[in-house]
């Protein structure tokens, strides 16, 4: 519990430039209701906006209802912030966890 409070106040006073690498740290705890929520997720965006979010959470859902692990071949990366696509990964070697934290 002691190691959850120091990451927590990691995330509540900004002592770390950027608190993505935490996020990734608990993507176990991620899984278990990511699934739930992007299936009741609605999303509402500007139009110019919106191809780019929701070809991201297709595939996730998609990845979600069939069970696959692998991400496919052509993954939209436009819908990631720029500062994290390099956690995700050049073409060929996508890290999954990545990919759903930043989506």
């Amino acid at each position: 519990m002691h190691v959850q409070l120091q990451e927590a106040q990691q995330w509540l006073t900004g002592d770390t430039s950027d608190v993505f690498p935490l996020v990734m740290k608990r993507y176990s705890y991620l899984r278990q209701f990511a699934p739930s929520l992007l299936d009741h997720l609605t999303v509402d965006l500007e139009p110019n906006r919106v191809a780019r979010v929701t070809r991201g959470l297709t595939i996730l859902r998609d990845l979600n209802r069939t069970g696959r692990r692998t991400l496919p071949a052509e993954l939209p990366i436009a819908c990631i912030p720029k500062r994290f696509r390099p956690f995700v990964g050049p073409h060929g070697t996508r890290n999954r966890r990545a990919y759903e934290c930043a989506s």
